[in-house]
């Protein structure tokens, strides 16, 4: 995914979400490279019951820094121009 947001669309940003109280699901994400950015209060429902959600986000120049930018990854055609930032 991170490949794809930017080496193929060209984004600055990747966001990702997680409830407050999957703490591995936060650690996870932060060992490769996404910050934790703040909470969201009550902006998921479960059914009838509010959610708070972790908002963590990573930079183009994070994954240029990091580790992921080394994976192999192969992407077959091509993305649709209105979704590459520039096109």
């Amino acid at each position: 995914m991170c490949h794809l947001a930017f080496a193929v669309l060209g984004l600055e940003r990747l966001g990702a979400y997680s409830n407050v109280d999957h703490v591995r699901s936060q650690r996870a994400l932060e060992r490769i490279g996404f910050q934790r950015e703040g909470v969201l209060r009550r902006y998921h429902r479960h059914g009838a019951r509010p959610l708070d959600v972790v908002v963590l986000g990573l930079l183009r120049s994070d994954w240029e820094a990091g580790p992921l930018r080394e994976l192999d990854v192969t992407v077959s055609g091509a993305a649709p121009p209105a979704f590459v930032v520039g096109s």
